[in-house]
């Protein structure tokens, strides 16, 4: 998910690079491979492991998270409804399946596997961000691309959960605030118009 997202941005801010069409063919080539091998629509069910032919292991809530920011920045790059689609049911899973509905926040397990006694939240952003400091990332561009505010919402639940001691958490927790940034940053919306029925639309 990482890195169908670090591919699908490259190829539309590196404009100038003679790389672009191997980073969005790789990035299509990932997405189209996770959403068919990875991807169960019929449980709702994504799996995290694959060899040899098969899929396994159910997914833990990073995996949720990443492969929903690699499906957003897929729909950004090639304008296909499907990708933002799926992103919208892997957010959908994601939250039936590890948001916090007491106290906020996304637990890194469902819960459902009886070998893990307690359900942890990770929040350390490290060489590899946090689920929470994703999700939260995804709920706000979801909202931007959807108009639908129930993602910010529980975008701004999560960042309750924090508190005022957000900010005294910075170094270990980059990413979630970058997404406060994010959260009060201005934004331009462009509406294309077009005749009905024009192939163009």
């Amino acid at each position: 998910g990482l890195m169908i997202a670090a591919m699908a941005r490259a190829d539309r801010q590196l404009t100038g690079s003679p790389r672009r069409d191997e980073w969005r063919l790789a990035a299509i080539r990932a997405g189209e491979f996770a959403r068919t091998a990875l991807w169960r629509a019929d449980t709702r069910q994504l799996l995290r492991c694959y060899r040899a032919g098969a899929a396994s292991i159910d997914a833990f809530c990073e995996d949720y998270a990443c492969l929903t920011w690699g499906a957003i920045e897929l729909f950004q790059l090639t304008a296909n409804g499907a990708w933002l689609d799926w992103a919208i049911d892997l957010t959908a899973v994601q939250t039936e399946r590890f948001f916090d509905e007491v106290d906020g926040g996304w637990f890194s397990t469902t819960g459902t596997d009886p070998a893990v006694l307690l359900r942890l939240k990770e929040d350390y952003d490290g060489a590899e961000p946090a689920a929470g400091s994703v999700t939260v990332h995804n709920l706000i561009r979801l909202s931007q691309l959807t108009g639908d505010s129930k993602y910010l919402s529980r975008a701004q639940r999560t960042f309750e959960r924090y508190g005022p001691g957000l900010g005294q958490v910075v170094r270990v927790m980059p990413f979630m605030m970058a997404n406060i940034a994010l959260w009060h940053g201005r934004r331009s919306e462009v509406v294309l118009v077009g005749k009905p029925g024009s192939p163009d639309l």
